[in-house]
């Protein structure tokens, strides 16, 4: 578990050395065990359209995710940068070349196509037990997710990350997204509020 800081930029910091220590061997096998939770929770689920990120530096990879996807006829989208503020929701198909984007990302090309999902996997450099996930910073996932609300569109929100990256507390701000469920290589813990009757 990472020491406590009490601001985000010092999470992030230490989240993003955390990260960055775990061997290549030991996050291939965890994003292996954390793969197979997510797909636990989308069979349970059993989302038309899902959406996952290619991963980039040391981010969990969620490539074993997309292939059951593709395998299961379930609709793939990934993030696409499209300006300094938002991004889109680009159709993703197992033949597609992705192109370079923002910050060192690729996705589908712009002419793709967009589709909504109903489930939103998103990488984190750090996250807590309150459900709090904690991002790069830009806001990209808080307005995505803001916008599908408004649309009137509520997906499930599973943030993956390793174990090692759990922190105390995160402070959270009125427009930072809580998670439906975080899933690490040990655990998915679930954040959703159980209805009534």
């Amino acid at each position: 578990m990472i020491a406590f800081a009490k601001t985000k930029a010092a999470l992030r910091a230490e989240g993003s050395v955390v990260r960055d220590t775990i061997t290549s061997a030991r996050r291939e096998a965890a994003s292996a065990a954390i793969a197979d939770r997510v797909i636990a929770v989308a069979e349970t689920a059993r989302p038309q359209v899902i959406a996952v990120y290619m991963p980039i530096w040391s981010e969990v990879d969620t490539g074993r995710v997309i292939d059951w996807a593709f395998d299961n006829n379930i609709g793939v989208v990934l993030p696409a940068v499209v300006d300094s503020a938002n991004f889109e929701f680009r159709r993703y198909r197992a033949s597609d070349v992705l192109v370079a984007g923002r910050f060192g990302t690729r996705a589908p090309a712009p002419d793709a196509g967009t589709a909504n999902p109903d489930l939103v996997v998103m990488p984190m450099i750090a996250f807590d037990r309150a459900g709090t996930r904690l991002g790069y910073g830009g806001g990209f996932y808080d307005r995505g997710v803001a916008r599908l609300r408004a649309e009137g569109i509520d997906p499930l929100l599973v943030g993956v990350a390793f174990a090692a990256q759990e922190v105390p507390a995160i402070p959270a701000e009125a427009h930072d997204v809580r998670m439906g469920l975080i899933v690490t290589e040990n655990e998915t813990l679930n954040f959703r509020v159980k209805k009534k009757g």
